[in-house]
C-alpha cells in the first residue's frame, strides 16, 4: 500500500528541515510520520544532528529549495508541497481562513461511492472538520483556507482525490452579510 499524500509531505519536510538545520514545528513532530521517520533514521544510526551537517550549505532561497526537495523526495507536485508548508507556516489560515466545502461525487473502480474512509489520511494536516461518513466512504468535509488561495486548494483535492479515483468539489460556503442578517431577523437577534 502506498503511503498517504500527508505522511510523504511530513517525511520531506522534516528532512529538508534537518538538512538545513531549521526548527520542526511542534505541530509536524506530533505526527505518526515524523516518529516514524525518526525511528527510521535511528535504527540506520544517523541521527538528524548528522543529516544537518550534510545540507547546511544547501541553498541561498529556503523556501524555493524546500520545496524543490520536497517534490523531489515526496513525488508530488509543486502546488500540493506549497499547501502542506503554507498550513504548516500560516497556520491560522486552518482555523480562521474562508470555510470550504469538499464534496466526493461519483463511485471509484470498485462502484463504491464517496472517498475511502482511509483516504482522509491525505487530507489531515489540513484539519478537515464536519466530516460526513457514510458506509466507511467520506462524502464530504469542510476545510478553511486563505481566500485568495482557493483555486490552489481546487486543485490539490481534486488531484487527491483523483489518486483514489473520485471526483471532488470545493465551494467556498461563507455566508454573505444579507444572508446572515436574515436569519438574525428571523430568530430575532
Amino acid at each position: 500500500m502506498t503511503s498517504s499524500i500527508a505522511e510523504r509531505l511530513t517525511r520531506s519536510y522534516c528532512l529538508f528541515h534537518w538538512l538545513q538545520v531549521k526548527p520542526i514545528p511542534d505541530a509536524v513532530r506530533n505526527t505518526v510520520a515524523f516518529s516514524t521517520l525518526e525511528q527510521e533514521l535511528l535504527s540506520l544510526k544517523v541521527r538528524p544532528e548528522d543529516l544537518a551537517a550534510v545540507g547546511s550549505d544547501l541553498t541561498d532561497n529556503f523556501e524555493e529549495s524546500r520545496l524543490a526537495f520536497m517534490v523531489r523526495y515526496s513525488g508530488l507536485t509543486w502546488s500540493t508541497c506549497s499547501i502542506f508548508c503554507d498550513a504548516i507556516d500560516n497556520g491560522t489560515w486552518l482555523i480562521s481562513g474562508t470555510p470550504l466545502l469538499v464534496q466526493f461525487k461519483g463511485t471509484d473502480a470498485s462502484g463504491y461511492p464517496g472517498l475511502p474512509k482511509a483516504a482522509l489520511g491525505d487530507f489531515m494536516f489540513l484539519k478537515p472538520s464536519n466530516v460526513w461518513i457514510d458506509d466507511n466512504r467520506i462524502v464530504s468535509f469542510t476545510i478553511r483556507w486563505n481566500k485568495h488561495e482557493q483555486r490552489r486548494m481546487e486543485r490539490f483535492v481534486r488531484l487527491a482525490s483523483a489518486r483514489h479515483g473520485i471526483e471532488a468539489t470545493v465551494h467556498n460556503v461563507t455566508q454573505s452579510e444579507r444572508f446572515l442578517a436574515a436569519i438574525k431577523a428571523t430568530v430575532g437577534a
